[in-house]
Formats: structure tokens, sequence, C-alpha cells
């Protein structure tokens, strides 16, 4: 005889919660992926401009500065890769270790059809947990990129009329080099915006959502023990985003500083001094990034989605702490 069980009022709140962060999760990313999809012709110019000779033609003694932040910014994101699959593996394999029959709660389940719906909720989690990743991973990249270009933009500069490179650098190179990246740096606002403005809406509700839980379960329990798990990596998806982000404010800062500290005092070309003079002064106007055009994202922004989060779980708990069971 097939058993349904059906949700009534009297739910418990954890589950109600645990089903709640489930949507949002799979709703963030759904919107994404649309949005991925919109500014299809944004990605491919963004794409294009990767091959530009200005990002690509510069002296071999500065591949280093390009190639160490490239890297940096590919292991950070390999890292994350590594924590959702540390999450998501405790969640497809959490039914093996408690009583639950599947990895997320449903409103009814159907005794002879948990092996089916157990296989089709695995294969959700899977795609939803790498393409998700994928799409954060891709512009962490990016930014990586940027900041190595701004790192050797500035030793370009600090460079020019000195003999430190083999390549002989000049200054209206280096004015076309810092236009390109102000490009790239505009195309990637324009693609992400809306993306990120999604990762902090998201980050702050499930963060609030897992901090409410694990207050009223049971410690010993293992959906207490996973909190942490996926309190991290939600922290982490959205930090990528904002030290990442907060490197290109710096690096673009540390422009005007390389002009200081170039050989600016023994130009004697005219036009040397009026390039230096136009990198410096666009130099003081910080390239960034923002999550819908309403926060610029940086490790002060990370703070704010932290303490959103807080101020909600205190405003949950006011509310439903005493209905808890």
């Amino acid at each position: 005889m097939m058993e349904i069980y059906v949700l009534s009022s009297d739910l418990k709140f954890n589950i109600f919660l645990d089903i709640l962060v489930v949507l949002i999760i799979a709703t963030g990313h759904l919107v994404k992926i649309v949005i991925f999809k919109v500014k299809t012709k944004v990605w491919l110019d963004i794409f294009d401009q990767l091959k530009s000779p200005c990002f690509n033609d510069y002296p071999e003694e500065f591949e280093y500065n390009n190639r160490r932040h490239v890297n940096f910014s590919k292991n950070f994101g390999n890292l994350f890769q590594f924590s959702c699959c540390w999450s998501t593996g405790m969640m497809i394999f959490q039914p093996l270790f408690s009583n639950v029959d599947l990895p997320m709660n449903c409103s009814f389940v159907t005794e002879p059809f948990i092996p089916y719906m157990y296989a089709g909720q695995v294969m959700f989690i899977l795609l939803c947990a790498f393409s998700h990743s994928s799409i954060d991973v891709l512009i962490t990249d990016l930014i990586g990129i940027i900041v190595g270009q701004l790192d050797v933009l500035g030793e370009k500069i600090k460079a020019y009329d000195t003999n430190k490179t083999k390549e002989k650098i000049d200054l209206k190179q280096c004015v076309q080099h810092h236009v390109e990246i102000i490009k790239f740096v505009n195309n990637l606002r324009q693609a992400t915006s809306v993306i990120i403005l999604i990762e902090y809406v998201k980050s702050a509700l499930v963060v609030c959502f897992l901090g409410v839980q694990a207050v009223h379960i049971d410690p010993m329990s293992l959906t207490f023990l996973k909190m942490p798990v996926y309190l991290i990596v939600m922290l982490f998806q959205l930090l990528i985003y904002c030290f990442f982000a907060n490197k290109i404010i710096d690096k673009t800062q540390e422009i005007g500083d390389a002009c200081y500290f170039s050989m600016w005092y023994s130009y004697k070309n005219t036009c040397d001094k009026r390039s230096l003079i136009l990198i410096m002064e666009r130099s003081k106007r910080p390239l960034y990034l923002t999550a819908g055009k309403i926060y610029v994202v940086s490790l002060q922004s990370f703070t704010d989605v932290l303490n959103s989060s807080y101020t909600y779980f205190t405003l949950m708990q006011s509310l439903y702490g005493k209905n808890y069971n």
C-alpha cells in the first residue's frame, strides 16, 4: 500500500527552512544561467578582448607578475569547487547515515518510488553544483586576469626609461593598455552585475536560514554537523567575488603610485609626459565591479552582507523562536 506524507501546518520549522534553502539556491542558479545566456554578446566581447595585443604583448620579464595573479585566482577557484564537491557529497550520502530517505526533503514521499526520486535528486544536485560553481570560477579567473594586467601595466610604467627590460617600452602603448583594461572591466561589470547581486541576496538569506536551523536542531544530529559545511561554502562563494573584486580597486590605485615611482623627472619627450599624466588622472577613478549597480563589490560589502544576515537572523528568532518545536 502506498503511503503519502503531506505537509501540514504543524510541519517542523527546520524542515520548512531546509526546503526553503534548497529553493533559494536552485532559483538563484536558474536565474544566473538565464542572465548568462541573455548576456551572451557581452561575454563573447570579453573573450575576444582577451586576444588583444595589449593583453599579450609585454616584456617577458613581467610574465611572472601576470601569471602569479592568474594562478592564484585559478587555485582559489579550484578550492571553491572542492568545497562544493565536499558539501554535495554530504548531501548525497546523507540517507546512508541517517533516517532520512532522500537528500532533499519533499512535501510528499511515495514509498515505492524512493529509489527513482533519489536518483533524480542526485542528478539535480550534481548538475546545480557543478554548473553553478563553474560560472563563479569563470568570473573569478577573469578578475584574476584583470588584476594581473594591472600589475603588468604598473611594472611597465615604472620600468620605462630604465634598463630593467630587454624590450623598449612605449608609454603610448601603456595608455592603450590602460584603456583596454578599462573596457574589459566595464564589459565584465555589465555581464556580472545582476549575477553578483543574486549572490548577495542568496547568501544573506541562506546564511540567515542556516543559522536559525543550527540554533534549534539537535547538536548531535547529522543535520547539525553539515550546517558548518554549507555555511562555509556559501560564505566562500561570496568571498571569492568580494576578495578579488577588492584587488581590482587596490591595483587601480597602485597604477597612480607606479606613475609617481617612475622616472618621470627624467622624461624629455613632451608626449611621454602627457601620456603619464593621462594614466595618472584616469587611475584616480578606481575600477570596480558592482552588484546590480547598488553595491560596489569589495570586502566592505562582504561584511555588509554578514551584517544583513545577522539582522534577518535576529528577526526570525524573535518571530518564530517560540513556535519552533
